[in-house]
């Protein structure tokens, strides 16, 4: 959808109700901590909801759009970079940097060796994460049900999706 500049009757009439448009609203939040985000939220209309929602969708559906084709650029690069034998090019306006990665592993195991040479076996659970579902697949939920712990936050995250057409 193109920025036409027109307010939607949504938009317009929230501006009038609680004295705050969707621009308005979008620059608060994002000037707000998120501890203090509920006294914003109480200046938030229905109609003010509506427009939220719809702007987020179009926002976020243009950002997945231009991330895709960010992503597609960067592939690109990084098999040029490749085949070129360079770690960086250059544009009019930009640089780009291709970087090498590396990543480090160790296995339990080693650790738990480590750990007894340096009568630091305490250590063990707060340096080791588990893959919960890698364990659950090999032994099943049932064995480790007892030994999982979970944390839950409520309103954690929000997700904006177009409705499905009927």
């Amino acid at each position: 959808m193109a920025k036409t500049g027109v307010k939607t009757e949504a938009q317009a009439e929230v501006g009038v109700r609680r004295g705050m448009t969707t621009e308005e609203a979008i620059k608060a939040a994002l000037a707000t901590s998120k501890e203090e985000m509920g006294s914003l939220a109480a200046q938030v209309s229905d109609k003010l909801i509506v427009a939220l929602i719809d702007t987020g969708l179009e926002m976020d559906t243009e950002a997945k759009r231009l991330g895709k084709r960010v992503d597609a650029i960067k592939e690109l690069l990084k098999a040029t970079g490749k085949l070129k034998g360079t770690h960086s090019f250059e544009g009019e306006n930009g640089i780009a940097t291709i970087s090498d990665s590396t990543s480090t592993s160790m296995k339990a195991t080693d650790l738990v060796k480590i750990l007894k040479e340096l009568g630091k076996q305490k250590l063990f659970n707060e340096l080791v994460n588990v893959k919960i579902g890698e364990v659950k697949k090999y032994f099943g939920l049932k064995t480790v049900e007892p030994y999982i712990k979970e944390t839950e936050t409520k309103y954690a995250s929000a997700s904006i999706k177009a409705k499905k057409e009927k």
